[in-house]
């Protein structure tokens, strides 16, 4: 169960449910973590895709696993020693253009808090820097 927390009600029903897994489980775990990304940064990526699928000769799902793959899995494997260690075999084994496919499929960005999600951006920005992309958030 993964609860996002971020308003009273949201708080009291995410109490009610970990009071009702404890009673069946008598065992929960339970992890708290910082600020994810922003809506502003989720929103600045899918708009950017979608330019750039305009301007470029690929899908915008295409741009999005490219990017994930050139960018995102070096960022998250900088805080995350075993996401690399566990996912760099099975990448390994497949051609580049399943590898990009194969991010369809893998948490990326998705785990990304601000500061992450800030360097993405600007790995974006870097690469793309002939493209039209839009304005700049953080």
């Amino acid at each position: 169960m993964i609860k996002i927390v971020n308003s009273k009600n949201a708080l009291e029903s995410c109490y009610i449910a970990l009071c009702q897994q404890f009673k069946k489980h008598k065992y929960l775990r339970v992890k708290i973590e910082r600020e994810s990304r922003t809506l502003k940064q989720n929103a600045w990526t899918f708009q950017a895709y979608k330019m750039l699928e305009a301007q470029g000769d690929q899908t915008a799902s295409e741009y999005r696993n490219y990017c994930k793959y050139h960018f995102g899995l070096a960022i998250r494997a900088a805080k995350e020693p075993e996401f690399a260690e566990i996912l760099k075999p099975m990448l390994l084994n497949l051609c580049y253009e399943d590898r990009l496919k194969a991010m369809s499929f893998v948490d990326v960005t998705s785990t990304f808090d601000v500061e992450q999600m800030i360097s993405y951006i600007n790995e974006i920005i870097n690469h793309f820097h002939d493209k039209q992309l839009p304005e700049k958030v953080e």
